[in-house]
């Protein structure tokens, strides 16, 4: 009896070592077979499409944007400066992303990763400067020309890119600090690329607390102002209007980036080449949530900043007037062309 049930259990370890063997078979299998020709696949050809075309729509809405502001604006605000900090973000993100689809090549992942941080980053910064002006403008209001000027305003967007340069690229600048000549250096930069993106998760949760609670603060403020308001008054509107569009801009970019800087996460545990399809499909996802944010920024500040609208509007009345105008040209042109030659009007003799 004993042997039967000594038998029974050798085939039965010996069962399930073949089947665990054949399952792990079929797993190299399938990453050796399969994984290398998704990219290939409906899915991955879909998400490149999709990503040309909103970098296309990103990188047309924010150099428009970028060119009212400079081009038709009357004056260069401090917020508006700002904005076009966020701007260039923006269309850095675009690029960052389009990297992926580059022709493979040394440090490939590691170079659009930076890119992305760095675009997050500056971003990130820029909108919590953003509402610290808000908040100098409702709580000193008084001190706000004297405390916010053109210049300062230049040298924070200065510093905010340079920090942002800097952090999003920790893990180069730690790999050349301790390089060792043993070890691939791309390789090297793919095991400290979790510090930078610690650091971004570490950057991007302070700079929405931060930018949170002063937009907190300025709305509890402003509430006792506008329940003293008659509801026919546009000064209230007029009053939170700008703190809005902050909290809205601010609301987007976290919506957009805070999927990215996770999925991110799970995607660096993994070995190069070897994340699941359903991770990449995740990630894919997520950068397509950060280029619609970034096709969303200069359509909410667009529409409702006040010295935007003015700008948006003058640049379609010349539009409208400069068509007009060429279209009349154009017909009187024709108009005369086709004049009969008569004795009153001898273009044949002119001629």
């Amino acid at each position: 009896m004993d042997n039967i049930t000594l038998s029974s259990s050798v085939d039965l370890n010996i069962t399930s070592t073949v089947a665990s063997t054949a399952a792990s078979t079929a797993v190299d299998l399938l990453v050796t077979t399969v994984l290398p020709h998704l990219p290939h696949g409906g899915v991955w050809v879909a998400f490149q499409t999709l990503h040309g075309i909103l970098a296309v729509c990103v990188l047309i809405a924010n150099c428009a944007s970028l060119g009212v502001i400079y081009g038709v604006v009357p004056r260069l605000t401090p917020p508006l400066q700002l904005l076009t900090s966020v701007a260039f973000a923006d269309l850095l993100a675009p690029w960052a992303v389009m990297t992926q689809y580059f022709p493979r090549s040394t440090c490939q992942d590691e170079i659009h990763t930076a890119l992305m941080l760095t675009a997050h980053h500056a971003g990130a910064m820029s909108l919590m400067a953003l509402a610290c002006i808000h908040s100098v403008a409702t709580f000193r209001p008084l001190q706000y020309e004297r405390v916010i000027s053109q210049r300062r305003t230049w040298i924070i967007i200065n510093l905010i890119w340079l920090v942002a340069l800097l952090t999003a690229n920790v893990h180069f600048l730690a790999t050349l600090t301790h390089h060792h000549t043993s070890k691939p250096y791309c390789l090297q930069v793919r095991d400290n690329l979790r510090l930078a993106l610690v650091l971004a998760a570490c950057l991007s949760g302070a700079t929405a607390l931060i930018t949170g609670l002063m937009y907190g603060r300025i709305l509890l403020h402003l509430k006792p102002i506008q329940s003293l308001m008659t509801p026919d008054d546009a000064t209230p509107r007029k009053s939170t209007k700008g703190v809005v569009t902050g909290v809205m801009l601010a609301s987007s970019f976290v919506i957009g980036w805070l999927p990215f800087i996770i999925s991110k996460f799970a995607h660096i545990s993994h070995a190069e080449g070897e994340a699941p399809p359903s991770l990449l499909v995740a990630l894919n996802t997520c950068m397509v949530l950060v280029l619609l944010n970034c096709l969303l920024d200069p359509i909410i500040y667009g529409n409702r900043m006040t010295n935007m609208e003015l700008a948006y509007t003058r640049l379609y009345h010349r539009a409208r007037g400069w068509v007009a105008t060429t279209w009349s040209r154009v017909r009187r042109r024709h108009d005369m062309d086709e004049l009969p030659s008569t004795p009153l009007n001898p273009i044949e003799s002119i001629c």
